[in-house]
């Protein structure tokens, strides 16, 4: 690693901050790591599928119009 590398480091890590700045900077490094679109795809594949309703003949139950 690079000397300016390991400075920038360090003076993070010795740099007070509070929880949400904390968590603002935690953020913005796995962003960087991952990236925008792997994050997008990650939550937009976390998202529970709804079931499809079976289509269903006119002779099946319920295929008429209900007093047809």
């Amino acid at each position: 690693m690079s000397t300016s590398f390991r400075e920038s480091i360090d003076r993070l890590l010795n740099t007070e901050m509070d929880r949400m700045e904390f968590l603002k900077v935690c953020g913005v490094g796995i962003l960087a790591a991952i990236g925008v679109s792997g994050v997008l795809k990650a939550l937009a594949g976390a998202q529970p599928k709804k079931p499809t309703a079976p289509t269903q003949g006119p002779g099946a139950y319920g295929g008429k119009p209900f007093g047809g």
